[in-house]
């Protein structure tokens, strides 16, 4: 079941919405056009890059305990152990592997 849901095309601008990006932010994290991202995003390329993000968010949500109201918050705020800079400029730079590592290192919060 778990790889039907992987399956499922991600909404891209649902996307955006659930992370508090503009669209064009969004675009630029998963190296597509805000065009694309406005038509929905439905190649294979832009799927592939979109479930990347939202599967990041998804490990983040985890790490609060399932709560996507303060894994949102935790993108958004500055991180000291992230040279004070918030963890969502990372993902909007394409920068997923940073993350990844980081939350590697930080564990359940």
């Amino acid at each position: 079941m778990a790889n039907v849901m992987k399956r499922r095309l991600v909404d891209a601008q649902r996307l955006a919405r659930t992370l508090g990006l503009r669209r064009g932010d969004l675009a630029h994290a998963a190296r597509i056009s805000a065009a694309t991202v406005s038509r929905g995003a439905r190649s294979q390329r832009s799927q592939e890059a979109l479930r990347e993000i939202r599967d990041l968010f998804d490990r983040t949500t985890e790490l609060f305990g399932g709560n996507s109201r303060h894994a949102k918050i935790w993108l958004h705020a500055p991180n000291p152990e992230l040279g004070f800079k918030a963890p969502i400029q990372y993902l909007i730079e394409g920068r997923l592997t940073v993350l990844k590592a980081f939350l590697d290192d930080v564990g359940p919060v």
